[in-house]
């Protein structure tokens, strides 16, 4: 019986973790595209590559590549 009760409480944290870990992905690219929009493209790069996100950067020096053409 215990058992269950703490398995139930082991899915509820897992699960806030993961939802903190979301609300934090999307509060970091809602910053880095407020960055890119005010043509501060390189803290943009650096405030993604800081998070560990080195997908975002790429996208970041991709869009910011092809707004200078």
């Amino acid at each position: 019986m215990l058992d269950k009760m703490v398995g139930g409480l082991d899915f509820q944290s897992k699960a806030l973790v993961l939802r903190a870990e979301r609300q934090r992905a999307i509060a970091l690219r809602e910053r880095v595209g407020n960055l890119i929009v005010e043509k501060r493209c390189e803290e943009a790069r650096d405030l993604a590559l800081k998070a560990g996100d080195i997908d975002l950067a790429s996208k970041v020096l991709s869009i910011c590549q092809a707004n200078v053409k």
